[in-house]
């Protein structure tokens, strides 16, 4: 029997699987932090690396890097 016709026959599986998986995004969303950083110049590529490893992303339209953070401490210490 295949994974498909298990939820298919039982819903109640499905709704569980739902609702835990809605309580982990939420509680991930209320930990992180939205951050938008406009810089002067182009960071060092080991600034550039600090940033994608923490979540950001460059925007080339607007020229800002931006995301969300979930530790803001340690992304803020290693700068």
């Amino acid at each position: 029997m295949s994974l498909n016709n298990t939820l298919a026959e039982n819903d109640s599986i499905l709704k569980q699987w739902a609702s835990l998986g809605k309580t982990v995004l939420d509680k991930d969303e209320k930990t992180k932090v939205a951050i938008i950083l406009k810089l002067a110049e182009m960071p060092s590529s080991e600034i550039r690396t600090h940033l994608r490893t923490h979540g950001l992303r460059w925007n080339r339209l607007r020229e800002e890097w931006y995301g969300y953070v979930a530790n803001i401490n340690s992304f803020l210490c290693q700068l």
